[in-house]
């Protein structure tokens, strides 16, 4: 597989400690996605770390978190929190 020339290098990988979510936000509420991996990439000179999450219901690939529309960044939950989404539209607030 090959990357469009003006998208970032990814260097390594590493698995991601559990606790970590992908959060995306849209009129319906927020959707949390466990965190599968952290890449190092580098583009120009820079690097930076990405989550990546699985893509697909039933795939082994990975994908950059933020790539997908609704992204609002990441939130940890640490060990014996139980992850849970910060609002959903059916929620009064």
């Amino acid at each position: 597989m090959s990357r469009a020339p003006d998208e970032p290098q990814i260097e390594s990988l590493t698995p991601a400690q559990p606790g970590w979510y992908a959060v995306w936000r849209d009129d319906g509420g927020e959707l949390l996605e466990p965190v599968a991996a952290w890449a190092l990439v580098e583009q120009d000179g820079f690097r930076w770390a990405v989550a990546m999450v699985p893509y697909g219901e039933r795939s082994a690939a990975l994908e950059v978190a933020s790539r997908r529309d609704g992204y609002c960044g990441l939130r940890y939950f640490p060990p014996g929190d139980e992850a849970a989404p910060a609002w959903a539209s059916d929620l009064p607030r």
